[in-house]
């Protein structure tokens, strides 16, 4: 069984254990969206007849899906 920490034992680890916290969540890297260049850029003929297309609007989505993972890998 391990000794039980001293107080001042626990202070220094809680520090150094918050430290990292601290240090991971500045590494994470911030979330890029896409531009309405971007957006624009993949959008499709959905509703070019007045009917919504069901497909291109799923084709529409895997696209924008598609094109965050790549900018945020």
């Amino acid at each position: 069984m391990a000794k039980p920490m001293t107080r001042a034992e626990w202070q220094v680890w809680i520090a150094n254990e918050w430290g990292k916290a601290v240090e991971a969540a500045r590494a994470q890297k911030q979330w890029v969206g896409l531009t309405d260049e971007e957006i624009v850029g993949m959008t499709c003929e959905c509703v070019d007849d007045g009917t919504f297309d069901m497909n291109c609007a799923r084709n529409f989505a895997r696209a924008i899906e598609e094109k965050s993972k790549e900018k945020n890998s």
